[in-house]
């Protein structure tokens, strides 16, 4: 798992869900690169997208997520 997307699950510990605008925020990366990111966290089953794709959809730890940070 690349570096980025360590850094992004570490953000889990800090808060349930992030939102695309808000991790763009953080890191300072387009939109684009969110969506390619969070698409790698969930083919690994660690991350699911809720609510809309266009404006309030939230990024959430699965239970696969939340076990692999030891949060369970």
């Amino acid at each position: 798992v690349p570096n980025l997307l360590t850094r992004k699950m570490l953000l889990f510990l800090d808060k349930p869900y992030w939102t695309n605008t808000e991790l763009r925020r953080k890191f300072g990366i387009s939109r684009a690169t969110v969506s390619r990111h969070m698409t790698w966290l969930r083919q690994l089953g660690w991350v699911i997208h809720t609510g809309s794709r266009r404006w309030n959809g939230r990024y959430i730890l699965t239970d696969k997520g939340k076990e692999m940070m030891g949060l369970k």
